[in-house]
């Protein structure tokens, strides 16, 4: 094949002063920047040019689908942007803000016509992914397209998107060092070391900032921190950025736990303190393991999680949810070369810089005989970009010993002096005791554990000096670290162990501080209890009670209540007390009237205001998540064939849970729900459930569940024992009864053993019933637990809960004396209807959809029946016989 020519072409391409001002309803104090925006936008911009290696494998096979980064021209100067900022004074929000809006119309701009080309190409959304941040795509496409993309004026180079994210793994130094238990009123002595106790004195605790941990998730009823997710603060998606698990959740790994508990942990009811910024808020994400995730290359999630930092709840107006500083203990996974000093990921940590926010690495584990440096932490843009953590040993006397494990420099991208040493500064990360699982505490050491205590010291300060950005705290830091080793900035501990009131002293020589022990007005509004069984009810309203704490000097006489439903008002009122008069009164306040809770799952955000300027507005909000079990009547069916399941899932530990499975050959039966037992990690008998709309029981007829299951077991191993269980609820979920319970050989459908089991025709599958009559006469929920034990994949399909003798759902093809038969299936245009049998009398016959309308009605009375279904919609229909020989049959209507 021969390759279209890439040679250059320049054209004028300024789209980009569609940026101005006029069209934008904007601070006039900051119009100039946006005339600042588009002097630098005009550019000339050249045709796009693919890398030799990637030229090569497309010449070689066209067709192949080749993981690639697609990067388009981006004439805004991020270093111009941020003089601008620095010289307007502008806060860090006030920069995410403008950053925000500026990249993204970039990003309109100039991926227009490339993605005009996917859409004519008919490419699938999940082949690529857009990013503004960097102005780039990371896809998965075909030579031919990667051709056709390189040639539009816009794009700037393409290239293969290789590499791989993982944590800067725990080095295990003694494992029994200390007590990893609760400790009364203890303080970690690594907090100590960085004179966090003389911030505290200070009055700062981080009080009203933000962490982000990027890591491997977090166990987030820890009670070191949990009242401090802004989840309970802010809609779900702006706290929490999940890539395997939709809520928070620690199941991959505890070492994001850990990160956060000495970044921000304090046990209340035991004053146990491990963490830095105990009065901060936290938000976070699991996406260092996506190296196992597919779809898209492992880029596409570091690029997704940097850009959702810049704007959490997706709004460009709001500033309150963007994050004051991430902790980034985690590495690229490449090989030790120059290749990452230029390209995507500097712009994306300047990009990062640029937005006001503080961005801290752990240094490494790779040392003390190092031959380089992995990315990110290898970038060397200005002093402290990126801003890298090596580890000592907090445990020791002061002078501290430097951690054997931690990366040695110097950097092996291009630059003198300061830019070529590696780390920037040391911080304790040996035997670091903090928070590990759900509830308990662990000893680990590594760099990982030495940047939240940088990260921790940044939120202190934060709380000092609101108005200053990211980069001008960690220069704080920076520069007036205590040396360590040898005199001056070295390659070890680089310019030496941070001390945070010395960054705060520095500070206070050009800035003026917040007096953290003069707070007039700070209401929190402290929780909101809900109906008994959160986040489950079947009530149709609730009375919430709403608990407040005056956390200022002065008095709050009066406040105003504003419920929102899913973002709509529900409810307002004014409240006049005369019990939040002093710090620390506390109040306990019922709405004037009850809220109504719909059907389905709803999230209520409860805001409180004040006419006062409070220390912390974002603890004047508090969200609650609550589901109203649906109601369905009887006979009840879910095959599954319609995404409007009323079933819903629970899943308390984040990980996998019951999904959406394809199943194969069997006719009319074309999904289902599964669990992946067999990728279910760790093994730890975790359970995740599947529930059933309200179904109420009549006294007097019999009840009966059926369901089809699909399992092979993984052997006789007794670890290896998944089981199902089936449990009803005559209360709303507050209690359970168990009614069946199979477990690895006896739940299995099929003789063979193996490993990530796929049922491949309707004979693996087995239908089971359990008798509902001890209900009879009772409201019940029905409740499918899978319990994990990482044996194999278990499949359920055609479920029914049905009164009198006839299962609905039954189906005849299991049956060996099967008599009828309809074919083709799936069919077009023509249904045939066929019976073996001489009949006596005609078969009464029933065609209902997926949803249980019935479509058709009529009577077999000779062999054989042709029904026309050409303008019959597309999807599963159920054919039921009535009469004597009851049952069903399903059939598909394809294009």
């Amino acid at each position: 094949m021969q390759l279209k020519s890439t040679h250059l072409n320049h054209r004028t391409y300024c789209t980009y002063c569609l940026l101005s001002s006029t069209q934008n309803k904007i601070m006039p104090s900051i119009k100039s920047l946006f005339l600042l925006a588009c002097l630098v936008f005009s550019i000339s911009a050249v045709f796009g040019q693919i890398s030799p290696g990637l030229e090569k494998a497309i010449r070689e096979n066209p067709e192949a689908i080749q993981p690639v980064f697609v990067e388009f021209y981006s004439p805004l100067n991020l270093d111009s942007l941020a003089l601008s900022f620095d010289q307007r004074h502008l806060s860090a929000p006030q920069r995410s803000q403008i950053l925000n809006r500026l990249l993204g119309r970039q990003a309109a701009a100039s991926q227009k016509e490339a993605l005009n080309l996917l859409a004519k190409a008919q490419v699938p959304a999940s082949q690529y992914r857009s990013f503004y941040i960097l102005n780039a795509w990371v896809a998965q496409l075909p030579g031919s397209l990667i051709l056709d993309l390189a040639q539009l004026p816009a794009v700037e180079q393409i290239k293969w998107s290789k590499g791989e994210i993982a944590l800067d793994a725990p080095v295990d130094i003694n494992s029994n060092f200390k007590s990893s238990k609760a400790t009364a009123a203890g303080v970690e002595p690594g907090l100590t070391a960085i004179n966090a106790p003389a911030m505290w004195a200070r009055g700062y605790t981080g009080r009203g900032r933000k962490v982000y941990i990027f890591d491997s998730g977090i166990w987030d009823e820890h009670p070191s921190f949990k009242d401090r997710y802004m989840g309970l603060r802010s809609p779900a998606n702006a706290a929490w950025f999940g890539l395997f698990s939709l809520t928070p959740s620690g199941a991959l790994s505890s070492h994001g736990t850990h990160v956060l508990g000495t970044t921000a942990g304090l046990d209340i009811a035991t004053a146990d303190t491990i963490g830095v910024a105990f009065g901060s808020y936290w938000l976070a994400n699991d996406l260092i393991n996506a190296s196992t995730a597919a779809a898209l290359p492992p880029q596409a999630f570091l690029i997704a999680g940097f850009e959702w930092a810049l704007n959490p709840d997706g709004d460009t107006n709001t500033i309150h949810d963007i994050p004051d500083v991430i902790n980034n203990s985690w590495r690229w996974r490449d090989i030790i070369d120059t290749a990452q000093c230029g390209g995507f990921v500097p712009r994306l940590m300047n990009t990062i810089e640029a937005a006001g926010i503080a961005n801290v690495f752990s240094g490494g584990n790779t040392g003390p005989n190092n031959v380089g440096l992995n990315a990110p932490q290898r970038i060397n843009t200005n002093l402290v970009n990126t801003f890298c953590v090596g580890s000592i040993d907090g445990n020791q006397s002061f002078p501290y010993p430097i951690s054997g494990f931690s990366t040695r420099g110097p950097s092996q991208c291009p630059g003198s002096g300061p830019l070529s040493i590696h780390p920037e500064v040391v911080a304790p990360g040996q035997n670091v005791r903090s928070a590990w699982g759900a509830d308990g505490y662990n000893v680990i050491s590594g760099t990982s554990m030495a940047s939240p205590h940088v990260s921790g010291a940044i939120l202190l300060l934060k709380e000092a000096f609101p108005q200053l950005s990211g980069k001008e705290l960690m220069e704080a830091l920076y520069f007036s670290a205590i040396d360590m080793g040898p005199p001056g900035e070295d390659n070890t501990f680089g310019r030496g162990l941070i001390d945070v009131d010395a960054a705060f002293t520095l500070l206070s020589q050009s800035y003026t501080p917040v007096d953290a022990q003069q707070i007039d007005y700070d209401l929190e509004l402290s929780s909101v209890l809900a109906p008994a069984g959160e986040p489950f009810s079947c009530d149709t309203s609730f009375s919430p009670q709403l608990n407040f704490t005056n956390k200022g000097l002065q008095a709050i006489n009066t406040l105003n209540i504003s419920v929102y439903r899913d973002g709509a008002l529900v409810h307002s009122q004014q409240l006049n007390t005369s019990k939040l008069q002093a710090f620390g009164d506390t109040a306990l306040v019922y709405l004037s009237t009850p809220l109504s809770i719909p059907p389905g799952y709803h999230a209520w955000q409860f805001l409180a205001s004040t006419s006062f300027t409070e220390y912390d507005s974002i603890n004047n909000n508090y969200y609650i998540r609550l589901e109203r079990i649906k109601e369905a009547s009887l006979d009840f069916t879910e095959d599954f064939e319609d995404s409007l399941s009323v079933w819903g899932r629970y899943n308390p530990d984040g990980g996998l849970g019951w999904d959406t499975a394809s199943v194969k050959g069997w006719p009319g039966n074309t999904s289902a729900r599964a669990i992946y037992f067999s990728d279910y990690l760790p093994r730890e008998s975790q359970y995740d459930d599947l529930y059933s709309a309200r179904l109420s029981l009549n006294a007097n007829t019999k009840a009966t569940l059926a369901f089809d299951r699909a399992y092979e077991a993984r052997g006789s191993i007794s670890s290896l024992q998944d089981s199902l269980q089936v449990l009803v609820s005559t209360d709303c979920g507050q209690s359970y009864s168990q009614v069946y319970q199979k477990a690895g050989i006896s739940l299995a459908t099929v003789s063979s053993n193996g490993g990530n089991f796929s049922p491949s025709s309707s004979a693996d599958w087995l239908r089971d019933t359990v008798d509902l009559n001890p209900f009879a006469g009772q409201e019940i929920i029905v409740l499918f637990r899978g319990v994990n034990r990482n044996g194999n994949n278990l499949y359920l399909d055609n479920i029914s809960v049905y009164q009198g003798l006839w299962d609905p759902l039954g189906q005849i093809e299991n049956r060996t004396e099967s008599y009828l038969k309809v074919y083709p299936n799936p069919t077009q245009n023509f249904l045939n209807i066929e019976t073996s049998r001489r009949l006596s009398e005609p078969l009464l016959l029933s065609i209902f959809d997926s949803r249980g309308q019935k479509v058709w009605q009529g009577e077999l009375k000779e062999s054989s029946l042709r029904l026309s279904v050409a303008h019959w919609p597309l999807g599963v229909y159920n054919l039921q016989v009535n009469g004597a020989d009851r049952g069903s049959i399903k059939f598909v209507k394809k294009p």
